[in-house]
């Protein structure tokens, strides 16, 4: 099964959802935006994931290049702009629809 991860980051605290390839929501949460911190979370709910989407912004590169650090193998991350303010059903489709992209636009 594969699952993918959806992030709205803001500048203190990122909303998370977690689905998977049949589009079932395996966690909804939160955690500061802090890279340690986002990798813990999705490895303490689900383990590996396949794919990460989160919105372009200030914040953007640096946490995806955190991320990637902080992760064996690298995971692959899709951006995508302006989602900053959606709703956790939008990260969900978001995730979804990003996970069956193909693979050009990687970061």
């Amino acid at each position: 099964m594969k699952r993918y991860v959806g992030i709205d980051v803001a500048q203190e605290q990122c909303a998370l959802c977690i689905v998977d390839d049949a589009g079932t929501t395996l966690f909804e949460g939160s955690c500061a935006t802090d890279p340690d911190k986002i990798v813990y979370t999705i490895t303490a709910e689900v383990g590996e994931v396949e794919k990460i989407v989160h919105q372009s912004g200030p914040l953007s590169i640096w946490l995806t290049r955190e991320i990637i650090n902080r992760t064996e193998p690298p995971l692959v991350f899709r951006r995508l702009i302006y989602l900053s303010y959606a709703a956790m059903s939008d990260l969900s489709r978001a995730a979804l629809s990003f996970a069956s992209a193909p693979a050009g636009g990687d970061c």
